[in-house]
């Protein structure tokens, strides 16, 4: 792969290369972003495990000041999210045997 990475660079114009390697740089922060915006709802849920998809995705906005027109997707995501805490919650009880 790194093979493949240094030939294409070297063939590539300068304007072309400083683009591509813009847009490789803001798609691998905007996943480190998102990564740490599931962090936080995870905690959340964990913490305030009563609490609504919707709250925690309005909190969400909030905190990390992201525009409100974002909201259906953190939704979304915090459905996904907590789906994924109670599945978490379920298998420990299991595994426990107080079922």
């Amino acid at each position: 792969m790194s093979y493949f990475l240094k030939i294409l660079m070297q063939n590539i114009p300068d304007k072309v290369r400083s683009d591509f390697i813009h847009t490789v740089a803001s798609y691998l922060y905007n996943a480190d972003r998102w990564q740490l915006i599931d962090k936080w709802m995870e905690k959340q849920f964990e913490k305030k495990y009563k609490s609504t998809p919707r709250k925690i995705a309005h909190m969400c906005c909030w905190y990390w000041k992201i525009n409100y027109k974002m909201e259906p997707l953190m939704n979304i995501r915090a459905r996904k999210i907590k789906d994924r805490v109670r599945k978490r919650r379920d298998y420990a009880l299991l595994s426990q045997g107080d079922f």
